[in-house]
């Protein structure tokens, strides 16, 4: 559960909460970072690679030190920005998310660098699953986008709280179960953003 703010703000006047939590960020790493991480290593890698060519031939270097010491820099500022800085952001995102059900609604709450809330209505006839992912459950409900004219134009659209414990998943899965319809047959979502607050 988070504190850091009043998480009614986000909702329309008069709604309610009927559940909030937040992804774990603490805990083994989401693919996502694995994935980042990868390039990290590879930057790390091809440093390790530049670095090694030109000590072997350092007496033949001459005019294409320039050149050597580019890609040296280049190799170092991808280490350096896939294996520090973008764990550190996704890390953040983590902790600057939450995740809300109404009476009406799901509700994700993103404010990293400003807020963006996505106000999902659960259809009565759409799944809820939970997934075990590593050391954490995900919540997936989906909803099929009725708005497109033609009906091969239509969208069905995965959406999930993601990393919460196993006791937070049947928790809020239980309670997205009892909203299923409440939003109305023709409800859509609603993707908003606002400065986030201080």
């Amino acid at each position: 559960m988070s504190n850091i703010y009043d998480l009614s703000v986000f909702l329309e006047p008069q709604e309610k909460i009927l559940w909030q939590g937040m992804p774990q960020a603490a805990g083994s790493s989401p693919w996502s970072l694995k994935i980042i991480q990868a390039f990290g290593y590879f930057g790390l890698f091809a440093f390790g690679f530049f670095l090694l060519i030109g000590l072997a031939n350092w007496d033949e270097l001459g005019e294409a030190l320039g050149i050597w010491l580019t890609f040296l820099g280049l190799s170092l500022a991808i280490a350096f920005a896939f294996l520090i800085v973008m764990p550190k952001v996704v890390r953040s995102s983590l902790k600057a998310t939450n995740y809300i059900v109404t009476p009406t609604h799901a509700v994700i709450v993103q404010h990293l660098w400003q807020t963006q809330i996505s106000r999902i209505p659960v259809p009565e006839n759409e799944e809820i699953v939970i997934y075990r992912d590593q050391n954490f459950h995900t919540v997936r409900f989906y909803h099929y986008d009725n708005r497109a004219a033609n009906p091969e134009n239509r969208v069905y659209r995965v959406y999930q709280f993601e990393r919460l414990t196993p006791t937070d998943a049947a928790t809020a899965a239980k309670v997205l179960e009892t909203i299923r319809g409440q939003a109305g047959p023709d409800a859509q979502p609603v993707f908003s953003s606002r400065p986030k607050p201080t």
